[in-house]
């Protein structure tokens, strides 16, 4: 029997309402997520990995909004619950660890006050308790002298040490998914061996669903069962990992495995700039930097179409 994604994200627009006009920075994706799978979302800066993400969580600040779409965590949509709801299930069902863990943390509080808040907003644990748990957390992330750690503030610690505190606030009440965005960036190759290890092993642990965010496909490709590839707001390729990787569809997915350093290797990229999302061209949106681009990818948008690594996003796909 099939079982159902405890993740699905249908038909998801994202607008940035802006003076110069509106920006889609997400254009009508879906994917799902099932519980214990890992899903890596890849795609060069710009491409909406983040902006994904913060639509999922509810956390869109103005101008940014969900035009349009569904958000299904279980069978609640969170694009339609109102803000007191959503407060309930961040943290408890769906968790984030964001991109940079000196500005995502409070510098004017300790990690103690911000880990123990957690247990206090969702589980109604009294402060001392709530220390307490907070200090177990620490320790399942591998942190040494975690109640040295709980009265130190975000500045006095290590950025290794600071994405773990993250980490372990995220993981404090057990979610069912977590989205973590680029959660090894400006750490140094030995720390993020450790703390790609250490999100490994606390889903293994605890059976939850993962969304990778990332710009790193040596990460993807070490951590992820399936990934989605996205391009200017678009998913453009979906699949099995290890399939998609050693036999790409998608011309921009070819693109950036080529752009990877390699010894040995002269050094390749994509030529051209991702497109301006206020003025996106007709048709395909990498048309205008593919090598394949013919007629008809200038004025037809290709849609996600099966293939046997999965779907992809292309009239001239390779292989």
């Amino acid at each position: 029997m099939k079982v159902s994604p405890v993740l699905r994200v249908e038909d998801l627009y994202v607008d940035f309402d802006l003076r110069a006009g509106r920006l889609t920075a997400v254009d009508g994706i879906s994917l799902s997520l099932d519980r214990g799978e890992t899903l890596g979302i890849v795609g060069e800066s710009g491409s909406g990995k983040t902006v994904t993400a913060l639509a999922i969580m509810g956390l869109l600040e103005s101008p940014g909004r969900a035009r349009q779409g569904h958000v299904w965590l279980g069978e609640e949509d969170l694009l339609q619950l109102p803000e007191a709801r959503l407060e309930r299930l961040r943290g408890r069902k769906i968790a984030m660890v964001f991109q940079e863990p000196m500005t995502s943390l409070n510098p004017v509080l300790t990690i103690g006050e911000q880990l123990a808040e957690v247990y206090q907003q969702h589980l109604g644990l009294p402060h001392g308790d709530a220390m307490d748990e907070s200090a177990r957390m620490l320790e399942r992330v591998r942190l040494p002298d975690a109640r040295g750690v709980l009265r130190k503030y975000p500045h006095e610690l290590s950025g290794g040490m600071r994405q773990r505190a993250m980490i372990g606030a995220a993981l404090a009440c057990g979610p069912d998914i977590l989205i973590a965005d680029e959660p090894t960036t400006a750490l140094d190759v030995t720390i993020q061996a450790q703390i790609l290890s250490l999100l490994a092993e606390v889903q293994a642990e605890m059976g939850m669903g993962l969304v990778l965010i990332s710009h790193n496909l040596g990460v993807v490709a070490q951590v992820c069962r399936r990934v989605a590839v996205m391009y200017a707001g678009n998913i453009v390729e979906e699949g099995a990992t290890a399939e998609i990787f050693r036999s790409p569809g998608h011309p921009y997915t070819a693109g950036l495995l080529a752009s990877v350093p390699r010894r040995s290797t002269p050094l390749q990229g994509i030529r051209g700039a991702i497109c301006d999302l206020l003025h996106p061209p007709t048709g395909c949106r990498f048309h205008p930097r593919c090598p394949k681009s013919a007629g008809e990818c200038e004025e037809t948008s290709p849609v996600l179409s099966p293939r046997s690594s999965g779907r992809v996003a292309c009239f001239f796909p390779n292989g």
